[in-house]
């Protein structure tokens, strides 16, 4: 028999408010147990050690990166006259920069140039019409690029022919030992010094820059022939670029010779003078007789030639303007000359002469002297206002004499 209690509507109200309560309780107490649980076991996972190694990341920094502040380059400009260069010369890295005065000497000065604006690349060296044309003898005209003329030549055919070489690769494509050194060094200075140690040791310096001692090197395919080197300071690009093989030759450690035979005796003495950056050397019948190199190293006759004494400065190639021996070619002499970039980076500078005995033409409108080009063709307008609007040096482009070449093909240098 079960008893039955009825429940007020008073109580059950307050039973069910107590099992409310109750329930709330029970959740609170719930999530109070789980967060001691969890924080207990943080603290135990920090407590307790990891079995993982610890593991370290370090980094190295060279002395190379690690300084505060980067080195300052050194911007060539024009000079006043130096005294000329001691043959004994070999490397003199001097920069002396003052408030009031820069001091450069006319020695081996290692520099880098800034890019300025004496040229640009985009109005010479297009509208080749034969780019594939092939090698011939060097006295055919197999090998002659027609088409615009370009700062190397080109457009005429005046018989003082000229190819391209590349020192950093061998005849057969391969990199030269010039060339690892040169691809190994780790800045524009190394690349200069790493050029001169190799280079020295090279038959090009050791019996001077020929068609024999040039052969172990590539030689684009493309001829030029020369008809005036006067060229504003530009990117060292403009070489390949002249000669067709911008793609095949990177512009750094590439010469261009150009050589031909007197088709007539010249009519007085003359020297040649000027300067280029790099290199410019002028040989007749395989003797030295003007070496305009920008510093030394390149050859063994530059401490031989002297500086001009009024002739202007190259701008931006300190050291001033050099000059060589009065010489008197005849017909079938045989005219070589060698113009080139070493390290890469700028290059610009000229060739002009000075006849004997023949008042400078320049010095009629001021009394100041002002060399002429040396020329292989008749400068026609268009020639003397383009030269008249160069930033390299002041020159005339009046009584200009013209020297007539022929290939020499029936010579023993009619290997080039």
């Amino acid at each position: 028999m079960s008893i039955h209690v009825n429940l007020s509507p008073e109580a059950q109200q307050k039973l069910k408010r107590a099992n409310n309560a109750a329930t709330v309780s029970s959740l609170f107490m719930a999530i109070v147990f789980i967060a001691l649980v969890g924080g207990a076991l943080s603290l135990m996972n920090i407590l307790i050690p990891s079995d993982e190694p610890e593991v370290i990341i370090s980094y190295n920094i060279s002395s190379a990166d690690a300084t505060d502040e980067p080195e300052e380059k050194v911007v060539n400009r024009p000079q006043v006259q130096p005294a000329a260069a001691s043959s004994a010369t070999a490397a003199n890295v001097m920069t002396s920069i003052a408030a009031s005065e820069v001091s450069i000497p006319d020695t081996v000065e290692l520099t880098e140039m800034e890019s300025s604006d004496f040229g640009n690349m985009d109005d010479f060296g297009d509208g080749f019409e034969s780019m594939e044309s092939t090698q011939g003898d060097f006295g055919s005209d197999e090998s002659f690029t027609k088409g615009k003329k370009t700062l190397f030549g080109g457009g005429a055919q005046t018989g003082l022919m000229g190819y391209l070489y590349d020192l950093k690769q061998l005849s057969n494509g391969k990199e030269s030992e010039i060339g690892r050194g040169n691809r190994e060094a780790p800045d524009h200075i190394a690349r200069i010094r790493s050029f001169r140690t190799l280079f020295a040791e090279s038959d090009v310096y050791k019996h001077g820059y020929t068609s024999e001692s040039m052969s172990k090197y590539f030689k684009a395919k493309n001829r030029l022939d020369l008809s005036y080197l006067v060229i504003d300071y530009c990117g060292a690009k403009a070489g390949p670029k002249a000669f067709g093989a911008e793609k095949k030759v990177e512009p750094s450690l590439w010469l261009a010779m150009y050589e031909g035979v007197f088709a007539k005796d010249a009519e007085r003495s003359f020297r040649f003078l000027g300067r280029f950056d790099d290199v410019l050397i002028v040989y007749l019948n395989d003797r030295v007789v003007f070496d305009g190199c920008y510093n030394a190293g390149y050859t063994k006759s530059f401490g031989k030639m002297e500086m001009h004494p009024n002739a202007p400065h190259l701008n931006g190639a300190p050291g001033g303007t050099r000059m060589g021996p009065f010489i008197h070619p005849r017909e079938g002499d045989h005219l070589r000359i060698v113009v080139g970039e070493i390290p890469g980076g700028n290059m610009g500078g000229g060739l002009f002469i000075e006849e004997k005995g023949v008042e400078n033409p320049g010095m009629a409108k001021d009394g100041k002297y002002r060399p002429i080009p040396f020329c292989t063709v008749p400068l026609s307008d268009k020639d003397k206002k383009a030269l008249r609007g160069k930033k390299l040096m002041e020159f005339s482009t009046e009584k200009v004499p013209v020297f007539k070449f022929r290939g020499p093909s029936s010579s023993k240098f009619s290997s080039l």
